[in-house]
């Protein structure tokens, strides 16, 4: 077996082990240390590395070449070179966890209940039932009628990106139901302090600040915010064609230029504007934040969308 130590300059060799440069060609089994600083380039270094069967990094407590601010090329670029060879040889000592919290970026909001078919709910607020009890959503009245049980991949303020992705991710199987109702087109998902934040115009009133990471001119940027609803409703609609996944696609938020790009496919129902445009009328009642919709809404759109079901069906 040949065992190459990594580390800083020659003075760091280990007892026992020869000291490699570019001088050495073919490498017998051995233990050997090499170190970037030894080599004229950085290929050369990699070359070398790649006869070994087991690589060892043993990085000094400060490297030579490390400057006032505390960086080190000689670290970076030898770290840069383990990556390279992590999923080729065994690679000892060296750490690649992910610099950000991956967890939360993919974490999903809910999981499959049932071997047997069942329902998804996906959606913003309205599909996660702010203002009703949890029985008096729509989601959940559907569920109910259908006498299947029911998941919830729903987050208040999210956009259709997030949902397309929580749809995609998610054990979704042959003969599910979903029913994916639509939210306003001014939405993204932003990671942020080690947590996903739905940005939107309530996001930017509530945290002035954010602007300074993200201008609140991109919730006008229709170049940008078109591009997403639309590929993320297409890559949903491909899935479920393949995979024989009843989808239904219940326009809830106001008409915009994204839902009317919706209007070609069969499984799509528009329920907004029937009752009014204005916000003291839009809807048959109010829930309990005098704000979203009430038990009477969530009812009309339960019996919509399964007349839209058994239509398509």
């Amino acid at each position: 077996m040949i065992t190459i130590v990594i580390g800083d300059v020659a003075n760091s060799v280990p007892e026992h082990a020869q000291l490699l440069t570019e001088s050495n060609k073919q490498l017998a089994p051995g233990m050997y240390y090499a170190s970037l600083a030894d080599f004229s380039s950085y290929r050369s270094f990699v070359d070398t590395l790649d006869q070994a069967d087991h690589i060892v990094y043993a990085p000094p407590h400060s490297w030579s070449d490390q400057n006032k601010q505390g960086i080190s090329y000689m670290k970076i670029w030898t770290e840069h070179c383990l990556f390279y060879f992590n999923d080729k040889k065994l690679v000892t000592g060296a750490s690649f966890a992910t610099p950000v919290d991956d967890q939360q970026i993919l974490k999903l909001s809910d999981t499959r209940k049932s071997n047997d078919q069942q329902l998804w709910i996906v959606g913003g607020s309205n599909s996660y039932g702010l203002g009703v009890a949890s029985n008096e959503r729509f989601g959940q009245l559907i569920a109910d009628s259908l006498k299947l049980p029911v998941s919830f991949l729903t987050e208040i303020g999210s956009s259709m990106e997030w949902a397309s992705d929580q749809i995609l991710r998610s054990d979704i199987r042959s003969g599910d139901i979903i029913i994916w109702a639509t939210v306003p087109v001014s939405r993204f998902p932003f990671y942020c302090n080690e947590s996903v934040v739905h940005v939107n115009v309530d996001h930017y009133e509530k945290n002035p600040k954010f602007n300074n990471q993200v201008d609140i001119d991109q919730l006008g940027n229709s170049n940008t915010l078109l591009y997403r609803p639309l590929t993320s409703v297409e890559r949903v609609q491909n899935m479920c064609n393949k995979l024989n996944i009843k989808l239904v696609i219940a326009g809830i938020s106001k008409h915009s230029e994204y839902t009317s790009h919706l209007l070609k496919f069969k499984n799509y129902i528009h329920l907004a504007g029937r009752f009014g445009l204005n916000v003291n009328d839009e809807y048959l009642d109010v829930g309990d934040d005098n704000f979203h919709q009430g038990p009477k809404m969530h009812q009309w759109y339960a019996d919509q969308i399964i007349t839209k079901l058994v239509a398509n069906n």
